[in-house]
């Protein structure tokens, strides 16, 4: 779908490796802050990343979720706002 503009023809990435790793890292963190019509996007811009790369080339994700959403259960149940302790 969109991943011509994230990858050339061979499907290297057109982003530096540091920019790409960057992105997967902060996305889904980002996405719990932001409100929710921009959590949908942020959603889609994952889910699009994800059919690419994962497993092979984002196998950090399903830690980075699992690690963002408990962190999200606990200031919701507990109100912790020490996100960083967390993720």
């Amino acid at each position: 779908m969109l991943n011509f503009l994230l990858q050339d023809e061979e499907g290297r990435y057109k982003m530096t490796e540091s920019e790409v790793v960057a992105v997967k890292r902060d996305l889904v963190g980002l996405m719990i802050t932001v409100p929710p019509a921009l959590q949908v996007q942020l959603g889609e811009a994952i889910s699009i990343i994800a059919e690419s790369d994962f497993w092979q080339r984002w196998d950090t994700l399903i830690d980075v979720w699992f690690l963002t959403h408990s962190a999200l259960l606990r200031i919701k149940t507990y109100g912790d706002t020490k996100l960083g302790s967390c993720v």
